[in-house]
């Protein structure tokens, strides 16, 4: 509403708008995200592959649908190597509080997950995991060099070359208002450094779901997807478009021990 309002004010400024899939609302005002389940779909892989314990803990902020998703590709990644593996999430119902992240993080720790991952905005998961010396996976910046030994692998942003064409758009008088879901083929979302101490089958398979991920091999929701309670949720041959994700993820997966506030 804030940046509608502006736009209003000021029809010659463009406004871009960080947020899942929502309408460009006027001629000067575009938005733009990033399709992160796929990214987290590949650290899924590494995960599912390290774990010892078959138990892995999720830091989660909010169960909307943008968050839900992205735990959901994970637990598919996580699935496709290692079909008994549970993802188990604790969720802060906070964007930034690393108190309560470490908290949960601990508590997902003692409760056997040997690697972690998290959909939150501090390294608070991350530093709970290399203090109990195991794996855990960064989300949406690149975090390898605050804890080396403890990152597993992650997933980040990289909105380097989406803005080098929003400025070249801008100089040539040819923006256009849109609304984008960057995915890691665009680069937008990438995919961290993996771990130098994982064993090469690893490191193989890890870059392998990135390889088809981009090349459309892999389409994280493709049916027949069930969620945690069993009921069907995607059907065998039907893959769900980026706007399907964003306005029916109120569910999560088999594998995934958690349920979505309503």
């Amino acid at each position: 509403p804030f940046t509608t309002q502006e736009a209003k004010k000021h029809p010659d400024v463009k406004f871009i708008g960080i947020g899942p899939n929502t309408q460009a609302p006027l001629p000067n005002v575009s938005t733009v995200y990033g399709n992160l389940w796929e990214a987290r779909y590949a650290t899924g892989v590494a995960a599912g592959l390290m774990t010892k314990t078959n138990k892995i803990g999720f830091v989660v902020a909010h169960t909307i649908p943008s968050v839900v998703a992205g735990v959901n590709g994970f637990a598919l990644g996580v699935q496709s190597v290692n079909p008994k593996a549970i993802v188990k999430i604790s969720v802060t119902n906070t964007w930034y509080d690393p108190p309560k992240e470490t908290e949960a993080a601990n508590s997902l720790i003692q409760a056997s997950a040997d690697v972690t991952a998290q959909h939150e905005d501090s390294t608070a998961t991350l530093l709970a995991s290399a203090a109990a010396k195991i794996y855990s996976i960064g989300s949406e910046a690149d975090t390898h060099d605050i804890a080396p030994a403890a990152y597993l692998t992650g997933t980040y942003y990289d909105w380097s070359k989406y803005a080098q064409d929003q400025v070249t758009a801008l100089q040539a008088g040819t923006w256009k208002a849109d609304d984008y879901s960057g995915d890691l083929e665009s680069g937008l979302i990438a995919v961290g450094p993996l771990n130098a101490n994982v064993p090469p089958d690893v490191a193989a398979n890890f870059q392998q779901a990135i390889a088809d991920l981009k090349s459309g091999k892999i389409k994280v929701f493709t049916g027949p997807i069930s969620d945690n309670t069993g009921k069907l949720r995607i059907p065998s041959g039907t893959t769900w478009t980026t706007a399907d994700i964003y306005t029916k993820t109120n569910f999560f997966v088999k594998g995934v021990d958690g349920k979505v506030s309503q």
